[in-house]
């Protein structure tokens, strides 16, 4: 079976680098009073997103995507980033990733469902019954398999390209730290958001 390309991540770029504070861009002498951000100021939030962000990785650590315990400090995070403004280049980038990620993903679901449909003979609702929110399980199959014990011969030898599948998927959920539904989730809303802005640029061209 094929394999769909897993890309190689991106270095991080300093946070520095990818943020600028709202307001008109200013030269590097730019003061508070003139209209820019207050130098001061951005460093104490840079610092913040920093130790927070620090706070974020420790808790993915931890407790793993999708726990309690990370969207929490998440939504800390977010709390954090909400008065900054990404450069315009850097916004595409990390929405670039997250499009990305969400092919990547999607085209081993698709694998995962072609193998068990297709090749083992599961009714396809009953596949997509238990899959999603299972993605990445490193259980799912057994379990699968004993639930649905008269497609779990025609399973087992399936067993090294599903799991090669469900790797790739769990690779792209540790990549963005998200689980698979909210990746999804991220990218609906960017994608309500750009038909959005969109639809306002049409209104006002």
């Amino acid at each position: 079976m094929a394999e769909a390309e897993v890309p190689e991540p991106e270095p991080e770029a300093d946070i520095d680098d990818d943020i600028e504070s709202d307001g008109d861009d200013e030269d590097e002498d730019s003061t508070a009073s003139e209209g820019g951000p207050d130098p001061e100021e951005a460093r104490a939030r840079f610092e913040q997103i920093r130790e927070q962000n620090a706070l974020v990785e420790a808790a993915f650590a931890k407790h793993g995507r999708g726990s309690p315990e990370l969207k929490a400090e998440q939504a800390r995070l977010a709390v954090l980033f909400s008065p900054i403004k990404l450069v315009p280049k850097h916004f595409e980038r990390l929405v670039g990733q997250v499009r990305i990620s969400v092919e990547q993903v999607r085209a081993q679901e698709k694998a995962v469902m072609q193998l068990c449909v297709k090749k083992a003979k599961v009714p396809r609702k009953t596949f997509i019954k238990s899959f999603p929110g299972n993605e990445s399980s490193k259980t799912w199959l057994d379990e699968f398999q004993a639930a649905q014990s008269k497609y779990a011969d025609r399973l087992e030898p399936l067993r090294a390209d599903i799991a090669r599948a469900q790797r790739k998927i769990a690779f792209e959920e540790d990549m963005v730290q998200l689980s698979v539904a909210d990746l999804k989730e991220v990218n609906r809303k960017l994608s309500i958001g750009e038909a959005k802005a969109r639809r306002a640029k049409k209104r006002n061209g």
